[in-house]
């Protein structure tokens, strides 16, 4: 059910409007409340369970939607309601569910990650003939809709069925993270070179520099790959130089040599937030109102950070309960109300460093949090909501595995145990 909820994510864009041309809220809500529904009546225990446990994470989404909806309505209407839907309560949803269908389960994990990383695959060929051929290939009457798709084509930056460049990005980002779980060690790294390559595609400036970085973390615990890595550093230098020759490669630097005005523009942005934000502090105008703010301002682009616009939207307190929330979870904290804190048996950072279970997590779950907050990735037609909570989940299911040992090894790549097992028969 995991891998159906991912499916629909990603593969029906958010502008699609497929079962309602009147309704902005995505198909994959459905999906989840039937999925929540039905988790609730068949494993009612491990429901009633997690709510439990982790009631200060429920009531503080519940607390932030349900502000957000009342604003908005209010000054808008019904314009909120699918806003609140999206990117809101469905990413909470999913949260919920990965931690009851994964408890006790931390090698169901696998599976999921194997479905990430076959649907970024996917995503990358696509975007790959979407430049070839200049054209949408699917959705083509949605995508005509929407200037900026154009603009990106013709920039030769790939969009996939994921409504923009930079969401495209994040998810190959998180798919990259989760090959790391892959068993067969040629299947990961020709997975993460097919996904990398997609990132380039992209033309992202922020998610390629922490890809690169994942990347070099996952090359150096992979105690497999010792004996390949100057073959592999040799064919990486190889592979970056046909792609700096290619016209894609050419849109990329140039983007890194002159940046069109985006940082400028996001300064204007932030100055303008710093002589306004004291009118938020508790209520905003309703989501969507941050558009309308910067519009007014004559500004060149919208805020570019979900913090700001949510502070504009429903008010500084809640986007600070919002993303505060996103934040612990990304570094490790339980948000149980008997465990707010890490496990005092050990630090967060020597789990990372000791765990393959969570190490990838974690990365895709730091990673996806922090790169959110450089564009406007909260935006009603996006999926990067539920893709960072959908991280998230994952690492909070992680480090709930490990206390058990068995899960914890049966977590590692297959010839890692293997050769674990050879050595201990060596020594007895």
């Amino acid at each position: 059910m995991l891998a159906l909820l991912i499916c629909l994510a990603v593969c029906l864009p958010y502008i699609a409007r497929v079962l309602n041309e009147d309704s902005s809220i995505h198909p994959v809500a459905f999906a989840v409340g039937a999925v929540a529904v039905m988790l609730g009546v068949f494993r009612f225990e491990s429901v009633k369970t997690e709510l439990l446990q982790r009631w200060p994470l429920y009531v503080g989404g519940a607390l932030v939607a349900g502000v957000g909806l009342a604003t908005t309505m209010s000054a808008q209407g019904d314009h909120g309601k699918a806003y609140v839907v999206n990117q809101l309560v469905v990413p909470v949803l999913v949260f919920a569910i990965v931690q009851v269908m994964l408890r006790g389960n931390a090698v169901a994990i696998r599976p999921i990650a194997a479905v990430v990383v076959a649907l970024g695959c996917a995503q990358v060929a696509l975007g790959a003939a979407q430049i070839a051929t200049q054209g949408s290939i699917f959705f083509a009457s949605s995508f005509a809709e929407y200037a900026w798709f154009d603009t990106m084509i013709a920039e030769n930056r790939a969009v996939g069925t994921l409504d923009h460049s930079l969401v495209l990005a994040l998810f190959l980002f998180i798919s990259i993270c989760f090959a790391q779980y892959l068993t067969s060690v040629w299947f990961r790294w020709a997975a993460t070179a097919v996904l990398m390559g997609g990132v380039l595609l992209t033309q992202s400036r922020m998610i390629l520099l922490i890809a690169v970085l994942a990347i070099v973390i996952f090359l150096f615990r992979d105690e497999h790959l010792a004996r390949y890595r100057r073959w592999a550093a040799a064919v990486a230098v190889v592979t970056a130089v046909l792609f700096a020759v290619s016209p894609p490669g050419q849109s990329l630097i140039g983007r890194f040599q002159e940046d069109l005005g985006s940082t400028d523009r996001r300064v204007d942005a932030l100055a303008h937030f710093a002589s306004v934000w004291q009118e938020y502090l508790f209520t905003g105008a309703g989501f969507g109102s941050s558009t309308d703010l910067t519009e007014e301002a004559a500004l060149k682009s919208s805020l570019e950070n979900p913090f700001l616009m949510m502070t504009v939207d429903i008010g500084l307190a809640w986007a600070v309960l919002w993303f505060g929330m996103q934040l612990m979870l990304a570094l490790g904290f339980s948000l149980k109300w008997n465990r707010l804190l890490p496990q005092p048996r050990a630090s967060f950072p020597q789990w990372v460093r000791r765990r393959w279970a969570v190490a990838p997590a974690f990365i895709a779950a730091i990673g996806a949090f922090a790169f959110t907050q450089t564009f406007s990735s909260t935006a009603n037609q996006s999926a990067a909501s539920l893709l960072v909570w959908f991280c998230l989940a994952v690492l909070a299911a992680s480090l709930e595995a490990l206390p058990g040992q068995e899960q914890r090894s049966s977590l590692r790549p297959e010839s890692s145990r293997s050769a674990g097992t050879v050595q201990e028969n060596s020594i007895g």
